[in-house]
């Protein structure tokens, strides 16, 4: 389970201004099936915790990432 998001979100909340919002990526370089410590895990499920791979190609990962930060 990725935290840094969760960290990043309890900044966000001791902030207390809603104009900010905070978001934390982690974009790999590593292929998804070459990861050894996610078996039985979807690339799906890794995505929704903000971990993106840049395997998939610069317009789709970098798509993910605004789609998401901009929600």
């Amino acid at each position: 389970m990725l935290r840094r998001g969760e960290e990043v979100k309890e900044i966000e909340k001791q902030l207390s201004d809603p104009a900010i919002t905070l978001n934390a990526f982690i974009l790999s370089i590593s292929l998804f099936k070459d990861l050894l410590n996610v078996s039985g895990t979807a690339k799906a499920d890794l995505e929704q915790q903000n971990l993106l791979f840049m395997e998939d190609g610069g317009p789709a990962y970098l798509e993910k990432l605004l789609d998401k930060a901009l929600a």
